[in-house]
């Protein structure tokens, strides 16, 4: 016995809605922000924001020189700008802007393992206090203290994390969900 004609149909544009829909699916890449010349003027598009050409400099620096072998100098500079708390954008693209600390982070979590390990080594000297004292301890000024001064080191992560868990915990999605 055939399958009726409408029956056949009816199964082709389903498996073709399927294989259309898988195709459309894609996954998010993780690409580290490298900074351009301005493609125009420097006063052009976000002329209001804050571009310091220091900073700029200072991570164009850190990826060359994380891309040199040259783990220790990158990390203490890509720190360096963290500690500082840079303002202002980083242009990624023609008319597209990353904010510095956004753009450092990316580095930071983006870095070969012997640079992540060589971070970590760094900020337990930096803040040795912080990063051996239980977390559960931390008030919340301190953990996010440490979520914030050093964001790809594993404690960071887990500050961060528990940050969010609290505020959760308070009730408090929003605040939760920049955690």
């Amino acid at each position: 016995m055939l399958p009726r004609p409408t029956t056949w149909l009816a199964r082709a544009l389903v498996a073709a809605a399927l294989v259309t829909s898988a195709s459309a699916q894609w996954y998010p890449i993780r690409a580290v922000p490298k900074p351009i010349d301005f493609a125009t003027s420097q006063n052009d598009n976000l002329f209001s924001l804050v571009r310091s050409q220091d900073d700029i400099h200072a991570l164009e620096t850190a990826i060359q020189e994380l891309s040199a072998g040259e783990n220790d100098a990158a990390v203490r500079r890509l720190h360096e700008l963290l500690r500082v708390d840079p303002v202002g954008v980083v242009p990624v693209a023609p008319g597209r802007y990353v904010g510095t600390r956004s753009a450092v982070v990316a580095v930071l979590a983006n870095m070969s393992p012997a640079a992540k390990e060589l971070y970590e080594r760094f900020a337990r000297r930096e803040a040795s206090g912080l990063m051996t004292a239980p977390l559960q301890t931390l008030s919340p000024a301190r953990l996010t203290q440490l979520a914030e001064r050093f964001p790809s080191t594993q404690r960071g992560l887990q500050a961060r994390l528990l940050l969010g868990d609290r505020a959760l915990e308070r009730g408090d999605g929003l605040r939760a969900s920049g955690h």
